[in-house]
């Protein structure tokens, strides 16, 4: 049971930590184009990858616990 939570646990954060990549490579690569400041892109990118990643991290946890519903009750079977 505890290396089942080890792996879910483990691939949240994957999951998360891409998520949160990709993001963050999106939104430097859009702030380049729009003409942002390196100095706002600094500053601004480690707090919103680290904003996303845990969201990210908090759904995808949620999700491996909970499982996706099957159903149209809502229930997972």
């Amino acid at each position: 049971m505890r290396d089942e939570k080890r792996y879910r646990r483990s691939l949240a954060q994957l999951f998360a930590l891409l998520g949160g990549w990709v993001f963050a490579l999106g939104y430097a690569l859009w702030g380049v184009f729009r003409g942002m400041s390196l100095f706002a892109l600094a500053v601004r990118l480690p707090i919103l990858f680290g904003l996303v990643y845990g969201l990210l991290f908090a759904y995808f946890f949620w999700l491996m616990r909970h499982g996706i519903p099957q159903n149209g009750s809502g229930e997972s079977s």
